[in-house]
């Protein structure tokens, strides 16, 4: 289990919605909420990803669901990123906390946003990526 992370007031939160080829993320600052676009679940796209959360200059929680292992290499290279810490979510805690909140819509940006979301007023368990052994 990760530890909790308390977060400032100028912290940015990125929602990530996971998919087996595109990563479609959200950001809260505030109370503003904005969606960032898409990138491919490859290794290049992650990467751009990763330049964009470090590009805000600010401390960054990011936030996805565990879906199957599709998000095992961005949490992993998010997580290794100095600045931005990394959340990986039950899909039910989402699924449920949406519901909560009348998110009712059902897209990869609606679900980005909802993380996002979810990431900034939730308590933020920090993930940390399984060691070699586990893996």
């Amino acid at each position: 289990m990760g530890k909790s992370v308390c977060a400032s007031a100028g912290s940015a939160y990125a929602g990530v919605d996971v998919g087996s080829r595109e990563l479609v993320l959200a950001l809260r600052i505030g109370d503003s909420a904005q969606d960032c676009g898409s990138f491919t679940n490859d290794k290049e796209g992650i990467n751009d990803l990763a330049k964009l959360l470090k590009a805000l200059k600010r401390p960054v929680f990011a936030c996805m669901e565990a879906t199957g292992s599709y998000f095992l290499q961005p949490a992993t290279k998010l997580a290794s990123e100095k600045g931005i810490s990394v959340m990986v979510s039950n899909p039910y805690k989402i699924k449920s906390y949406a519901r909560a909140t009348n998110h009712r819509s059902k897209t990869d940006k609606v679900d980005a946003r909802v993380i996002a979301l979810f990431a900034q007023r939730e308590r933020f368990i920090e993930w940390h990526p399984p060691s070699e052994n586990m893996m």
